[in-house]
């Protein structure tokens, strides 16, 4: 109870957050990052609201998929250049040796780095859900699908947060750290991606076969039209 308490009560934690908080770089980052979804739902709305309308729940529901989908597009890139300078960048400014000569142990160091960049980086996905609450307006998503959706944000977070601290530990320079950091988080997000669509596919034939086994060798054999 006490090291878990020690773990949250943590002055790399304080230092870094005030540090982030009241730069103007983090304010022109939150504003570019809502700025950016902004315009992509203004825009995916005014695109709606033609002679050919779709149905309001369809609206909403594709609305909800763009949302999401860009808002994770944004994750795999902020999130990775937000942490991986955590440690390479204290090597690279020469800072390093200070905190290590310090009452702090290594653990806590790395420990506050990682959850100052976490909590800036949660800080920016719960911004977000002022927009995501116009899908309620038009019906067919339910608050639940915005909480699972919410939940794979925070995941993703976690994890390229984790793996840019490592490669940040991994690393002496800042911008090979930023670098290799992105690339692994784009070689995750296309990966994903990728095993998705291949599941999807292979569930779809799988439908097929089951409830028309001739319709299913139909998918399977016939070539692609030239």
């Amino acid at each position: 109870m006490i090291q878990a308490r020690a773990a949250l009560h943590n002055p790399v934690v304080g230092k870094e957050l005030r540090t982030r908080m009241r730069s103007w770089r983090s304010l022109v980052l939150v504003t570019a990052y809502m700025g950016v979804l902004a315009i992509i739902a203004v825009g995916f709305l005014i695109q709606q609201t033609g002679p050919r309308t779709s149905q309001t729940s369809q609206v909403g529901v594709q609305l909800f998929q763009v949302l999401a989908a860009f808002q994770l597009f944004l994750i795999l890139f902020i999130t990775p250049a937000s942490i991986a300078g955590a440690i390479s960048g204290e090597r690279q400014r020469q800072t390093w040796d200070l905190l290590r000569v310090t009452r702090l142990s290594t653990f806590s160091i790395v420990w506050g780095k990682l959850l100052a960049g976490l909590a800036f980086n949660v800080l920016l996905i719960y911004a977000s859900l002022p927009l995501f609450s116009l899908v309620f307006l038009f019906g067919g998503v339910a608050p639940v699908d915005v909480i699972h959706v919410y939940i794979v944000f925070l995941a993703t977070v976690l994890l390229l947060g984790t793996t840019s601290l490592f490669i940040s530990v991994l690393t002496r320079r800042l911008a090979t750290s930023m670098i290799v950091s992105d690339i692994v988080a784009l070689t995750l997000g296309v990966g994903v991606t990728l095993m998705t669509l291949a599941l999807e596919n292979w569930n779809a034939q799988q439908y097929v076969q089951q409830y028309s086994p001739i319709a299913g060798q139909g998918v399977q054999t016939t070539p692609p039209a030239a």
